[in-house]
């Protein structure tokens, strides 16, 4: 089973490593790696727009991960496990996420 940890890890940009409630962009490979829309307009070449991650050019049009913003949506709003009556105890907070960070 895969630790909370392992699980934020795949909302993270590439870029700067941190969760940022705002809009997401999926590269072109199957892993879908997340970049957000700010690092993508002004840290990837512009020639390239290769994923970091993979190396995999971002299409043309990249696709939003709207899953991934929506969860980190969820997030935001303190989101705690629904199965805490099971004992998980995974608790989300502001400090897992990248609020209000400047690039």
């Amino acid at each position: 089973m895969a630790s909370s940890t392992d699980a934020l890890s795949h909302l993270r940009c590439v870029l700067h490593k941190r969760i940022r409630p705002s809009t997401l962009l999926e590269c072109g490979s199957d892993g879908a790696h997340i970049i957000c829309e700010e690092c993508y307009r002004r840290r990837l070449d512009p020639k390239a727009k290769a994923c970091p991650e993979c190396g995999d050019a971002f299409p043309k049009k990249p696709k939003r991960a709207r899953l991934a913003e929506n969860f980190i949506a969820d997030l935001r709003m303190g989101w705690n496990c629904e199965n805490t009556t099971h004992g998980c105890d995974f608790v989300v907070n502001d400090t897992d996420l990248c609020v209000g960070y400047v690039i």
